[in-house]
């Protein structure tokens, strides 16, 4: 997918930055996103469409100039009402693929599996104690046992190994 973002460009890099009125908000909530879904177009929802004082959130990452963070769906509930009474609904993140802009289906999908990780980390899995975000990398920190994690990078490869008109197959 990142192949679908062209001309624009993707930075993961951490940051410690401060979300302005049109960064994008990603709301999960199992394996399901909040987007808004009309015809082939996909939203994500902006800031600017709920009340800035009630935000929790987390920085992801830049497209360009667009900037994303993680919104804490606990937490958000009343910005969620609001969002859903405006066209928004949780549907499941595999509906990203099928809807343009396909670079915002790329963060949209980017995002899940960034806040899904954050979801599954909340707790020190050596003394149990919560975690804390990182304050200049990517990462969790157990004040307690000084353990730090970092998201795990799964990388795949897709490749054909042909000897001329033939090609092997494995399992």
């Amino acid at each position: 997918m990142i192949q679908d973002i062209l001309p624009y460009q993707f930075d993961n890099t951490y940051k410690d930055v401060k979300p302005d009125a049109e960064s994008f908000l990603v709301f999960i909530k199992e394996q399901t996103i909040l987007v808004k879904l009309t015809e082939e177009i996909i939203e994500l929802p902006k800031l600017s469409e709920i009340p800035y004082e009630k935000l929790h959130k987390t920085y992801l990452f830049s497209i360009s100039n667009s900037k994303f963070f993680l919104a804490d769906s606990l937490a958000n509930s009343d910005n969620i009402t609001a969002l859903i009474e405006n066209g928004y609904n949780f549907y499941n993140i595999s509906i990203l693929r099928k809807y343009n802009p396909k670079w915002l289906g790329f963060a949209g999908v980017t995002a899940y599996q960034l806040g899904s990780w954050y979801d599954k980390n909340r707790f020190c899995g050596r003394c149990g104690a919560t975690l804390k975000n990182g304050i200049d990398e990517r990462s969790l920190h157990c004040e307690n046992c000084k353990q730090i994690i970092y998201p795990k990078i799964q990388p795949a490869v897709i490749v054909a190994v042909t000897n001329n008109n033939r090609i092997i197959l494995t399992k």
